[in-house]
């Protein structure tokens, strides 16, 4: 059994490259060398036990190999192996590669490098978060265009309106005009009534007074046309004030639709990084 990693070359010249591991690899490493029994020897870089949070679970000198370790399976295999060990062992995920020492055909010992993967569940919960995110945005400008959409929809409703009270307006028009060509007619004829029933004397009195009352009734009616004109005159002005707003509120839509919809592919590109990176890290 070999009992010193100086017993054998191949633990001996892994034992020296081992300080340049970190450099070529530059993640964060372990390293063991055991016989068929017990750990030879064990070192980790300084990121590595800062990462590690179950300091206890790491192979120490002297320790026995555990069952189903690295060490273990490939000791029982008596080939290369590649192993990830659960976060629980560790307190960080990590990816181990055995290989087994022969000596005259017998697996005495193995030489194990541990690869911390805590880089690769960062990059994967980044991917994920990012992922997400994405998501919720692109719920949101999907709302944000529907909603738009629907906007769009009741301005273009109330345009509708605008017109059809355009068109009964001036329908309106008409008839205010009418009745004031009658009133204008029957003041007309009011007049000339009084100016008979003077001329005839007392014989006219009486339809003096009724030409009286038509006259007043004229002038009341032409008056009463008048300020119906005036309020039709300020719905008009009122309806042409909506009118231009709506169409500024419609121009203003149709520009944020454009920015909605520029905002969508941006979150379309970055869904794409974000797959590259989730797979980029599923490979690290």
């Amino acid at each position: 059994m070999i009992n010193s990693i100086h017993e054998n070359e191949t633990m001996e010249a892994f034992y020296n490259l081992i300080p340049y591991f970190e450099h070529f690899l530059g993640c964060d490493l372990g390293f063991t060398i055991s016989n068929t029994e017990r750990f030879l020897y064990a070192s980790y870089n300084d990121s590595f036990k800062k990462e590690t949070k179950s300091q206890k679970a790491m192979p120490k000198v002297g320790d026995p190999i555990p069952p189903n370790s690295a060490a273990d399976v490939c000791l029982k295999r008596k080939e290369k192996i590649h192993v990830d060990v659960p976060e629980v062992v560790f307190g960080m995920p990590v990816r181990t590669a055995a290989i087994p020492i022969i000596v005259d055909g017998n697996v005495e010992g193995t030489i194990v490098m541990a690869i911390s993967k805590q880089k690769q569940r960062e990059a994967m919960e980044m991917a994920n978060t990012l992922s997400e995110s994405l998501e919720l945005l692109s719920n949101s400008t999907a709302d944000m265009t529907k909603m738009f959409e629907d906007i769009e929809k009741a301005n273009l409703g109330i345009e509708q309106n605008i017109a059809e009270v355009n068109d009964k307006s001036k329908e309106t028009d008409e008839i205010i005009n009418f009745v004031m060509g009658i009133a204008k007619k029957t003041n007309l004829l009011g007049l000339n009534a009084a100016i008979e029933a003077t001329r005839v004397g007392e014989a006219g009195k009486g339809f003096g007074i009724v030409a009286n009352e038509v006259r007043n009734l004229s002038i009341n009616t032409k008056q009463s046309a008048e300020d119906v004109k005036k309020i039709l005159d300020d719905i008009k002005i009122s309806i042409s004030e909506i009118r231009s707003k709506i169409n500024s509120s419609n121009e203003l839509l149709e520009s944020q639709v454009s920015e909605v919809e520029e905002m969508v592919s941006a979150i379309q590109k970055l869904n794409d990084i974000a797959g590259k990176l989730k797979k980029t890290s599923e490979n690290l």
